[in-house]
């Protein structure tokens, strides 16, 4: 039972009192537990074999101490919309109850443009922010690591929702 921000529990008839919990330590503990999934189920190699072949050839005229603080940023990103697509695996799975779902981790672009790009975008907006992207990059190398992040969004949220549909069927 819920009331005014804190979830009470009630006895099983087994003696035992209620308890009283605050809800914010339910919400983060939830929280840790889905950013600690998504630390786990992360494809490391795919995020490195990207920044490999596509990103670091686009910043090498940078200097190393500004490389750094871009790549940081696109590695937290991806993370980060890995995450927000774990997070909707449990509507999806809920919602939608896919009998079956793609074996193609890229099927799932279509929700995250219906229901998520807001969210994707808000996640860039805010990266660039906190890494200062603006201010280390020149005025066309923005221009490149935005597309760059626009375009890695979708495709981070469809694996991890992806990963996280698949963890929800293996748990049935």
């Amino acid at each position: 039972m819920m009331v005014d921000g804190w979830r009470l529990e009630i006895g099983n008839g087994d003696g035992h009192m209620a308890r009283v919990i605050p809800i914010e330590r339910l919400q983060a503990a939830r929280t840790e537990r889905l950013r600690q999934e998504a630390l786990e189920g992360f494809p490391w190699d795919r995020m490195d074999r990207f920044m490999d072949k596509v990103m670091i050839p686009t910043l090498v005229y940078l200097p190393e101490e500004r490389q750094i603080p871009v790549c940081e940023a696109l590695y937290r990103l991806a993370y980060e919309a890995f995450l927000l697509g774990i997070t909707a695996s449990r509507s999806i799975f809920y919602d939608r109850c896919p009998p079956r779902f793609s074996s193609r981790p890229m099927a799932w672009v279509g929700i995250y443009d219906e229901v998520y790009e807001h969210r994707g975008n808000e996640l860039i907006q805010s990266i660039a922010e906190e890494f200062s992207l603006s201010l280390i990059l020149s005025d066309w190398a923005v221009e490149s690591v935005w597309i760059a992040m626009e375009a890695m969004v979708p495709e981070w949220f469809s694996l991890g929702v992806h990963h996280g549909l698949s963890r929800r069927l293996e748990k049935r």
